[in-house]
């Protein structure tokens, strides 16, 4: 006995969705006295089987193209004067046809359209299977958590200005960890099961939420997914910032183990952006094991001495305001850089990440050493809380305070211990070796594939016991500097001696024959008077140094170059093996940052201080 399967309870809920999801931009609407009665199969529309394979159904508007045909069918919902469906089973289905009016849709009455036999090459491609186990077999998929050597959590980003993201064209510009967007604790109970048994059929599942049974269409033509009477799994607080959850969705990803489907968020405040939504297969992740080696972060240092000791053994950690915190992978990578946004806040260069001032700077931590891996705390968090006890650091870098505190909340992110516990995930350190930031952290909630941290400084804000190297301070004569466009390229530069030509080639502002060191050289200087064109532009500032023969020579590129990005003192440096004198250029380089400036004869640069070591 053949199956029927009908769609006439999608008339109301079509209505909707053409007005919310996929009424477009403009219509050449045809009169308003178009009834019911006038969408007459075979006057106004046609339903007829492809002459050789009579599993492809054309459907085709007769209306003329003053009229918007609309389209309800097996495999979703179209607006488009012809319509191919492929169907690969058997049964009777329903076909809905309408017209778009100045006044509303109008749609005429159900008529219906038999398949007789199976037709299996339909549904023969690869991704059938992998979506749904396979002719006479069904396939349940869950969000992915992180976890499972896949998609970094349940949601990825991309921005519309690459593009719409399909299975050839897909580049997040942010895939942030399990759990820290969706803020729904339910996805990680919801589900959706694919079924390819006697036809193409799903269940959806949101816990918390609704139930949904339909039946679907994956076209393997162009990868889009649609849902009859259901949609994808999704966070219900997120339905509103769609229109669309269900019809033509593009599939980004789909192998056996893993799903990813791009939904466009048209309908929320924040604008116009994609969301990547990221599934995995519940037999895959049922049966997921890790099998590579645990990885570490690179961290190798006494931790105890790093957090306690410099010429006595206790330090206080401060946020550090200009990048308080950060998202790193296992290894201890940071994953985003903080810069100065064009408001003066800080923010990443990608995205805008909350940033309170207030709470970020209630936040310290006072470690005291007592044994080489103990120590006691005092601990003040971004409410004016304060903790205190002891703490312990086991082989593995992580300090146990004995107890959960919830360190920081700015927004959504939240940075607390784990089990009572934070890991010395990351350090910046001075020339000379002392801590300089400190990125405490723990994994990051539902996803134990990164960390999120805490970026902290010592107390004084300085960021270092000896705020740089130890050496010897070397004179500078600020009357003798040449500076600004000083070779004509655009570029700023500060000279302190040019062999090659200059005013400094006979006056320099050193004593070259002081010009002298082992490892480093460190130049601390600054600048006033700056106006920029164009004040989203930063720029890099580098020591230039060579000696005579060029065999010892810097010239930009290391870690001790530093971003400039207005007035301000400016601290830059550079390692040089064994600079034994012979001195023949020392500069401090800021490549293009004249050509940006409105007044460059209003610019002043001092060289507060170059150190030796």
């Amino acid at each position: 006995m053949k199956k029927i399967y009908t769609i006439l309870s999608l008339m109301i809920v079509a209505v909707t969705i053409s007005f919310s999801s996929c009424t477009p931009d403009s219509y050449d609407l045809g009169a308003e006295g178009v009834s019911p009665g006038d969408l007459v199969e075979g006057i106004a529309f046609t339903v007829t089987h492809d002459t050789e394979n009579p599993n492809i159904i054309y459907l085709k508007s007769l209306m003329g193209s003053q009229y918007t045909p609309v389209w309800i069918h097996p495999q979703g919902y179209s607006e488009a004067e012809e319509v191919t469906l492929k169907m690969p089973f058997e049964g009777t289905y329903d076909v809905v046809f309408g017209v778009q009016t100045r006044g509303e849709i109008v749609y005429g009455d159900t008529v219906q359209f038999t398949i007789s036999e199976f037709y299996p090459d339909f549904v023969s491609d690869d991704l059938w299977t992998y979506l749904t186990g396979g002719v006479g077999h069904s396939k349940t998929w869950i969000f992915d958590n992180g976890k499972y050597g896949l998609a970094s959590g349940e949601l990825s980003f991309q921005d519309p200005a690459d593009g719409t993201p399909t299975m050839s064209n897909f580049s997040p510009n942010w895939e942030p960890g399990a759990g820290t967007q969706t803020g729904d604790d339910n996805i990680w109970d919801s589900y959706m099961t694919f079924t390819l048994d006697g036809g193409a059929f799903v269940e959806v599942y949101n816990a918390g939420w609704k139930d949904e049974s339909g039946t679907f269409m994956l076209n393997t033509d162009n990868n889009t997914l649609s849902l009859v009477n259901a949609s994808i799994i999704h966070p219900e607080s997120w339905d509103g910032n769609s229109s669309n959850w269900r019809n033509n969705l593009n599939v980004v990803a789909l192998t056996e183990n893993q799903l990813r489907i791009a939904v466009f968020r048209d309908t929320s405040s924040e604008g116009e952006w994609w969301y990547i939504w990221n599934f995995v297969s519940k037999e895959y992740a049922d049966n997921y094991e890790y099998e590579g080696d645990e990885v570490e972060p690179s961290y190798d240092g006494d931790a105890n001495d790093d957090l306690t000791t410099s010429v006595s053994t206790t330090k206080t950690w401060i946020v550090n305001l200009e990048a308080p915190y950060n998202w790193a992978d296992l290894t201890g990578s940071l994953l985003n850089e903080w810069i100065i946004g064009e408001n003066g806040i800080p923010t990443y260069t990608d995205w805008d990440p909350p940033y309170e001032e207030e709470p970020l700077s209630n936040v310290s931590i006072k470690l005291s050493k007592t044994g080489d891996n103990t120590g006691t705390y005092e601990i003040v968090n971004y409410a004016g809380e304060e903790f205190s006890g002891s703490y312990s650091i086991d082989e593995k870098n992580w300090i146990d305070f004995g107890q959960d505190i919830d360190i920081l909340v700015v927004d959504w992110v939240s940075v607390s211990t784990l089990d009572g516990k934070l890991r010395i995930v990351n350090v910046e350190r001075t020339i000379s070796g002392n801590v300089s930031i400190l990125h405490l952290g723990r994994y990051n909630p539902g996803n134990e594939n990164e960390y999120i941290t805490i970026g902290l400084v010592q107390g004084d804000g300085s960021g270092s016991d000896d705020g740089g190297i130890v050496g010897t301070e070397v004179g500078v004569d600020n009357d003798k500097l040449d500076y600004g466009n000083t070779e004509g390229d655009g570029g700023f530069r500060i000279v302190l001696y040019n062999s090659y030509g200059g005013p400094t080639q006979e006056d320099p502002a050193v004593n070259i024959k002081n010009i002298v060191f082992d490892n480093v050289i460190q130049i601390t200087f600054t600048l006033s008077g700056i106006t920029f064109k164009d004040e989203t532009k930063t720029y890099t500032a580098a020591i230039g140094i060579a000696n005579s023969d060029w065999s010892k020579f810097y010239w930009g590129g290391g870690s001790g170059d530093t971003k400039i990005n207005g007035d301000g003192t400016y601290t830059v440096w550079c390692q040089v093996k064994d600079f034994d004198g012979g001195l023949a250029v020392l500069v401090v380089d800021i490549p293009d940052m004249s050509d940006n400036i409105v007044d460059l004869d209003g610019v002043t640069a001092i060289v507060d201080k170059i150190i030796v070591d």
